[in-house]
């Protein structure tokens, strides 16, 4: 067979059996779909196929601290006081109009490691501002500033052991005076609490003899130099001390 006969024979052959068309090619339907969607398949959400969004809004999302701070600010002092993953906060009123006197509690929080620093917050939408022993504020409570004094008798009435545990509060102690082999004289080797009061700094560098009001009888020197409320300078001063 020549070259031309050997041409048209192919040419024939490449008819007879006919070249694919583009809807029927590899992958693809007669619609076009791909061989996934036509089996019923869908794409993954994500490069793992699981949802994002359930990873980040399901349980391990929640915080823990703030689910606890919500339980433990709906707890009474007592309550507050018996659970162990909660703590009473409390605090001193400054003299906003009608502070209360002593320690007031404000309010219960996540039991937590608290900077040991007197810290001055504000409740929330009032006047009232306390001074607190610590950086942890109760719940409605913000950290602020004020140019108020301490109530005057935030501290008075309390006994020696709660105004060393009331920041804010000083506790003033007292010689007393004796009688020791027939002659008057300071006994410093037993100073006796005399009183609670707030705590505004140093007081005079000096050592007065104070007796309770109506009760002059009752003399102490004050070593610190600060007269207890409820007290009275007294004669007595420059009496030696005990031997």
């Amino acid at each position: 067979m020549n070259l031309r006969l050997k041409t048209l024979a192919a040419a024939l052959l490449v008819a007879a059996c006919g070249l694919p068309t583009k809807d029927e090619l590899p992958g693809t339907g007669s619609s076009g779909t791909t061989a996934g969607e036509a089996t019923g398949g869908t794409t993954p959400t994500g490069s793992s196929g699981v949802d994002v969004t359930e990873g980040v809004t399901g349980s391990g999302g929640v915080d823990s601290a703030s689910s606890g701070g919500a339980e433990c600010a709906a707890l009474t002092e007592a309550e507050c006081e018996a659970a162990p993953e909660c703590a009473p906060r409390h605090g001193l009123a400054f003299a906003f109009d009608g502070c209360p006197e002593g320690q007031v509690y404000l309010g219960c929080g996540v039991e937590m490691a608290c900077d040991a620093a007197l810290t001055t917050a504000c409740r929330d939408g009032t006047d009232e501002v306390y001074q607190l022993s610590s950086g942890c504020l109760p719940p409605g409570f913000t950290a602020c500033e004020t140019d108020l004094g301490l109530c005057a008798g935030v501290c008075l009435g309390l006994d020696e052991a709660a105004c060393a545990a009331a920041r804010g509060c000083k506790s003033i102690f007292g010689n007393p005076h004796v009688v020791d082999g027939g002659g008057l004289c300071v006994d410093d080797k037993s100073p006796q609490f005399l009183a609670c009061d707030v705590d505004t700094g140093a007081c005079p560098p000096f050592v007065p003899t104070v007796c309770p009001e109506g009760q002059p009888d009752q003399r102490f020197d004050v070593p610190s130099g600060c007269i207890p409320p409820g007290f009275m300078d007294c004669e007595g001063g420059g009496t030696p001390a005990c031997p």
